[in-house]
């Protein structure tokens, strides 16, 4: 995933400049969802071997209501591509297809996407071919269909608990394609819904997986699933 991120920025900054300016420093805004992982690392690390490059990493730290305050960063630093992580802040940052105000998304600068679940289902793009605007990435899942073909090879699964974040669309939008598939695989599902909040402290984590321990046995589950947050 690192070069195929690393060829599409190439790509995308030859597109915008026609050629690599000799001598030229560019400028890559990061805006992150919850800090740097190991993809943010592994794509600086790649890059930074083959352009002169300055990162300039901005943290929405869970708070999505910052991505505006990058965004107008962005436009002021004059910077020659956006990187973003995730479907929340992709979504901040350049908008939904058809719900694109320029006043507080990004149309005028390169972006791409990195961990986005279902770019097409999330509204960043038509189809996974083309966006039809200046924004392309990378989705990092298996076809639902596949991840479920693979489990009932693993074992025969007939009721499927599946525990979801809510608040986020990539969440929402994996267990909408859950709900499509449970005629074709015979599942019956079982939804656990949870809302994004302050990280619980290590108590919160034990008495939470208790309960999921108890509601497992209780509801005689097959399987859980637990879908992108």
């Amino acid at each position: 995933m690192r070069r195929l991120l690393s060829g599409i920025i190439l790509c995308t900054l030859l597109l915008c400049g026609g050629t690599l300016a000799q001598g030229k420093r560019y400028k890559v805004m990061m805006i992150l969802f919850r800090g740097t992982t190991s993809a943010e690392t592994g794509f600086m690390d790649h890059l930074s071997n083959r352009l002169p490059v300055e990162f300039l990493v901005r943290d929405v730290a869970g708070e999505r209501s910052k991505a505006q305050e990058f965004v107008e960063e962005a436009r002021r630093e004059r910077v020659d591509l956006i990187y973003t992580f995730g479907t929340s802040v992709t979504l901040d940052v350049v908008g939904a297809t058809g719900k694109i105000d320029p006043a507080v998304h990004v149309t005028d600068i390169p972006v791409v996407f990195n961990i986005v679940a279902d770019p097409v289902g999330a509204g960043l793009a038509p189809a996974f071919a083309a966006t039809g605007r200046n924004l392309t990435g990378v989705s990092h899942l298996v076809p639902m269909a596949d991840q479920l073909r693979a489990m009932q090879r693993f074992r025969q699964v007939t009721k499927l608990g599946v525990i979801y974040n809510a608040s986020e669309p990539n969440s929402r939008l994996a267990v909408a394609q859950l709900r499509g598939l449970v005629g074709q695989f015979k599942l019956q599902l079982v939804e656990e819904a949870i809302i994004s909040g302050p990280k619980p402290e290590a108590a919160e984590y034990r008495a939470g997986n208790a309960a999921a321990d108890r509601g497992t046995a209780r509801l005689h589950l097959s399987a859980v699933r637990l879908v992108p947050d």
